[in-house]
Formats: C-alpha cells, sequence, structure tokens
C-alpha cells in the first residue's frame, strides 16, 4: 500500500509517484479534500492508487526517456 500525504494548496489535484510499486506515494491536496465529498475523494485516491498498481509511473519515466 502506498504512503499517503496531504500538501497545502488552493488547486483540487492529486498524483502518485514513485520508482516502484512498494515505494509509492499519492499526495492530495488540501484544495481537493476541501471541495470534494469524501465520495469523490475516495475516488480520485483510488485512481492514483491504480496508476501505482499498474505501474505506470515507470512506464511515464520510460517514455520520457528517464530509464
Amino acid at each position: 500500500m502506498p504512503q499517503v500525504a496531504i500538501y497545502h494548496a488552493p488547486d483540487i489535484n492529486a498524483f502518485a509517484t514513485g520508482a516502484r510499486r512498494d515505494a509509492s506515494l499519492v499526495a492530495v491536496s488540501t484544495g481537493l479534500l476541501q471541495n470534494m465529498s469524501p465520495d469523490e475523494a475516495e475516488a480520485v485516491i483510488a485512481h492514483e492508487i491504480s496508476h501505482i498498481a499498474n505501474g505506470d509511473m515507470v512506464t511515464m519515466t520510460l517514455i520520457q526517456g528517464g530509464g
């Protein structure tokens, strides 16, 4: 399971990062938490976790020439 962090920003945003599934993080903005319902926020977090489960961060790094 990834770590979860909340960062202070008015924007509604969330992202997943990490080089491996077992070393990953989902970050969620305070703007997202303040402006979305709990069900909406849960759906966004689930979406970000799916990126980790699919290995999308590694794929994007390779596509962008980082590997």
